[in-house]
């Protein structure tokens, strides 16, 4: 699941979220991953778009995917060509 909110008083300006749910294997209990990331990004032009996010990442029981939660951040710029 994952949209975006444009701000009424800033229009190039850009609320985004997003939710991701992951189980690569299905017979083991407790072993999936979810991700949530979101941010702000903002229209230069409809090519040029930098942005910030912030993600967080749950998975499931560590001691199952040996995988500790964790958080990211990134700032980055996507280019439409």
């Amino acid at each position: 699941m994952e949209g975006f909110v444009r701000v009424p008083t800033a229009e190039k300006l850009r609320v985004f979220a997003k939710c991701e749910h992951f189980n690569a294997d299905t017979t083991q209990v407790n072993d999936d991953y979810m991700a949530y990331p979101g941010g702000l990004s903002y229209d230069v032009t409809k090519e040029f778009m930098p942005y910030v996010a912030f993600t967080h990442t749950w998975n499931g029981n560590m001691y199952v995917t040996g995988a500790p939660n964790s958080d990211m951040y990134q700032i980055g710029v996507q280019f439409k060509v």
